[in-house]
């Protein structure tokens, strides 16, 4: 996950920052260090970063393998 400390680092300052996300200056002040839905979207859209890269928490784990799911079925004892 990108945070906003490395949206800073990569960018340089609070500004642009700022501008990369289509807000203010004081907003990004305000954000913790997952970047708000709203802002992820705008940083995502100017490809830069994809908005999995900024917020993986919206997208869930990835799809099992159907061979993978095999492994996880209760195999019966025998007899």
């Amino acid at each position: 996950m990108i945070t906003k400390s490395d949206l800073i680092s990569a960018l340089g300052t609070l500004a642009a920052v700022a501008k990369e996300a289509d807000c203010s200056k004081q907003a990004v002040a305000q954000w913790s260090e997952r970047i708000p839905l709203r802002s992820a979207v705008c940083i995502a859209r100017k490809g830069r970063w994809s908005l999995e890269e900024l917020r993986p928490d919206l997208f869930g784990p990835p799809p099992v393998r159907a061979g993978a799911r095999a492994s996880c079925r209760r195999r019966r004892s025998p007899g």
